[in-house]
């Protein structure tokens, strides 16, 4: 048993919602599992408030959070539309939201974010489900020499881009089950 399995009250279900595509697992664009499938949130900004993408952050086990950034839409699956989540600050989990109250009536089509793009979030704070300590949190690299790039067509924001790279990578025991060894 490798050390980092030794936690009491696992909890073993992951969240319904995840980023993906950041530059850490604190930032990316937002997924919803809906229907079995995992799906990109289009929406506009103006239409989701503070408390939506703090709730928002609190369903995939952060504290807090808040808008990072659009991201320009995947073509591998259908849309889940989110015009206006309605969240209430007291809300723990994007499903208690008035928005996502009726399943049924969430839209899911790529023609319904035609002009719109995913939105990104970042989130912070001590992670809150007890599940954290053996989930996948990726790789971070740090004090390594970096250089700016432009986050968008018109140069005016930028981000650091780290300038070292992994080759030739073998990762093991990344994401453990008990039965999966590499």
């Amino acid at each position: 048993m490798l050390p980092y399995q030794q936690q009491i009250n696992y909890e073993d279900t992951f969240p319904d919602f995840k980023l993906i595509d950041g530059p850490t697992v604190r930032q990316g664009r937002l997924q919803v599992k809906f229907r079995d499938r995992w799906r990109g949130v289009c929406s506009a900004l103006t239409n989701w408030t503070s408390a939506d993408t703090q709730v928002a952050c609190k369903s995939m086990g952060y504290s807090d959070g808040a808008f990072y950034t659009w991201f320009r839409r995947n073509n591998d699956t259908y849309p889940f539309v989110m015009p206006v989540p309605g969240c209430r600050p007291t809300a723990k989990n994007l499903w208690d939201c008035q928005g996502f109250a009726k399943l049924d009536k969430i839209p899911l089509s790529e023609n319904l974010c035609q002009g719109e793009d995913d939105i990104g979030l970042y989130c912070w704070g001590q992670p809150t489900f007890t599940g954290w300590a053996k989930h996948w949190k990726g790789l971070q690299i740090f004090n390594s020499p970096y250089h700016y790039v432009h986050l968008d067509p018109d140069m005016v924001s930028v981000a650091r881009e780290s300038n070292s790279r992994l080759e030739f990578l073998d990762i093991r025991y990344a994401g453990y089950d008990g039965y999966v060894t590499t």
